[in-house]
């Protein structure tokens, strides 16, 4: 049961830590791609990360 917990706590904490990166790197990511420094632009990128979370919900 220890190990269980322990392969599916890493598992978890290290997904979440990737999407923190990914997340906080998409506002500088988008604002240099479009050329514009408007806030809403790269928050409503990173908004259209959350949504998705890898499962198809058919």
């Amino acid at each position: 049961m220890r190990g269980l917990f322990l392969s599916s706590g890493t598992a978890s904490f290290l997904a979440f830590s990737m999407t923190g990166l990914f997340l906080s790197l998409v506002p500088a990511y988008v604002t240099k791609l479009s050329g514009s420094d408007n806030l809403a632009l790269a928050g409503g990128a990173v908004a259209l990360g959350f949504p998705d979370d890898g499962r198809d919900n058919r």
